[in-house]
This record gives structure tokens, sequence and C-alpha cells, in this order.
């Protein structure tokens, strides 16, 4: 088996394993979330070498919602380095609604 096959595999493996996981359901609050079909699962991997790697319906599009959050902190990161991102942006739960725009008292994140 090639380490292509391999890594397919491996994603429909954990797609049939967690495939009948039916805790919760879907968000109504947000308009795009309520539309969203909880049968639809799929997984995706793309390789540093941009080869990509699918299971189940990992092509339908979905809206992104909070899951943007680490990749928008990452980019900070990588673009101006964990002293100043720290300077504006905590690690520690604010207490706030998850979309909540406020800033701390004293320092300004």
């Amino acid at each position: 088996m090639s380490a292509a096959d391999a890594v397919t595999d491996s994603l429909q493996h954990l797609r049939d394993r967690f495939i009948d996981v039916r805790d919760g359901k879907p968000a109504d609050y947000i308009p795009q979330l309520a539309l969203a079909n909880p049968d639809a699962f799929g997984l995706a991997l793309v390789s540093m070498d941009g080869h990509r790697y699918i299971a189940g319906e990992a092509e339908v599009p979905f809206t992104l919602q909070s899951v943007s959050k680490p990749f928008i902190y990452a980019l900070a990161l990588s673009l101006l380095g964990l002293d100043e991102v720290s300077r504006w942006v905590g690690a520690e739960p604010s207490g706030e609604a998850f979309n909540a725009i406020s800033l701390e008292p004293g320092t300004g994140r």
C-alpha cells in the first residue's frame, strides 16, 4: 500500500469510527449554522507538499465561524511573534460571550 493510500485509509477509518456520533445539534442562533446538514461529515488533510486526502463529504462547503480563530492566531504569531501578539491577545477566557468585542481596562487587550 502506498503512503497516499495509507493516509486516505486512515481518514476513512476515522470517518467510519465517528460517523454515528450524534451528540449535540447544529446551532440555530446563527442563520448559516441552522442551515447545516448534520449528516454531512467529511475529513480533509493537505500535506506540506500540497497533496490532498479526503474522506466522506469533504468537498461540501461549510461556514468556518469560530474554527477560524486558531488559524488567525497562528498567522498573527508567524507575522508578529509571540511577544507582540501577547501584548494584545490574552490566553485566558474572558468570561464574555464568544461574539463579544471588548477590551480589558488597563491592558487594552
